[in-house]
Parts: C-alpha cells; structure tokens; sequence
C-alpha cells in the first residue's frame, strides 16, 4: 500500500498509547528533529525515482533466524537492514561479494568485500 506519515512523525513527534496519545505538533523548529525530517525527504525523493519503492515483487537473498538483519532484492535494488540495536557484520552472500555498487540513499560507492559492517538500524540501498 502506499506510505503514509501520521502528523508530526516527519520531525519526530512523540506519543504514547492511551492517555498520552499523540501530542500537538511541534511548530518551533529548533525542536524539531531536522535529521529525521531529511531522512523522510530523502525517502519520498527514491519512491518518486524509483519503482522499486512501490513494486509488491521480492526476493530474499538472506535474513538470519533472528530476524536481526535482512537482504532483498526489488527490481534493481538491493536492500541491506540491520533490524537490530547492534552493530554487526554480516557475512554477504556470494551473489553480492566482490561487487561495485551505488548506495542511492547517499550516492556514495561502495566496493563490498565478503562482509559488511552494519551500525544498529543501519541501511543500504543499493544499485550496480
């Protein structure tokens, strides 16, 4: 389906369940959480750009028993998610080893080896 942001979650807005259910928006900037904002913005700009974001259509390369990492493949893409609150390495399929890759989110390139360091909640999107 498609993506949606309740009020305020673009700048972090916090709330509970019951009584403490969602607050009044944060108007003042300087209160904001202008990081996730831009992450937010950065997301919506890859949906727009790439197809990928909105195709039904995976396929799993690996995920651990844990669930504490997963990689899939969407059309071009090729999505790394550190699902956990640890740094860790992750031991990469032969399929994505020794590959040049763009990570989209970044623009940056990167060169993967046999394994790849995730900080906790880290990402990849990448793109040959």
């Amino acid at each position: 389906g498609a993506p949606s942001i309740y009020y305020g979650g673009e700048v972090g807005l916090s709330g509970k369940h019951d009584p403490d259910n969602r607050r009044c928006m944060i108007w003042d900037e300087d209160s904001q959480n202008i990081d996730l904002l831009n992450h937010i913005k950065i997301l919506i700009k890859l949906r727009n750009q790439h197809s990928a974001f909105k195709s039904t259509e995976f396929e799993w390369i690996d995920v651990n028993d844990e669930l504490e990492y997963i990689i899939y493949k969407k059309e071009d893409l090729i999505f790394i998610i550190n699902n956990s609150n640890t740094s860790r390495i992750i031991n990469l399929p032969k399929v994505l080893q020794n590959t040049k890759f763009i990570n989209i989110y970044d623009n940056n390139v990167i060169n993967l080896k046999n394994e790849l360091k995730l900080n906790d909640y880290d990402f990849y999107i990448l793109k040959k």
